[in-house]
């Protein structure tokens, strides 16, 4: 669990959701998305929450909320109003 104020990398990410998402970050699993740990990103939205990002190898993408310190909450940028691109998730993030 991550307790800190500073915003977390995706490696600590990955290993505080182990437990709950261990497939996520599975190497095949990247692999078949089209994606590596370098392409995700981390990045604290001004209310505090966590968010990650990365695009997939079919031109969309994966987007989660880091929630609780040891969670990842899928949100599914289709059912998100406005959310389409990539600028899209930036404002969603920078409002959120």
């Amino acid at each position: 669990m991550i307790t800190t104020n500073k915003t977390p990398t995706i490696y600590d990410i990955k290993y505080a959701t182990m437990d709950k998402s261990p497939y996520y970050f599975d190497r095949k699993s990247m692999k078949f998305f089209g994606q590596t740990m370098r392409d995700f990103k981390v990045k604290k939205s001004p209310t505090g929450r966590i968010y990650i990002y990365a695009k997939t190898k079919t031109g969309s993408y994966s987007f989660r909320e880091f929630t609780n310190g040891n969670n990842l909450k899928a949100l599914n940028i289709e059912h998100i109003e406005g959310v389409k691109t990539l600028s899209d998730i930036i404002s969603f993030i920078n409002t959120h």
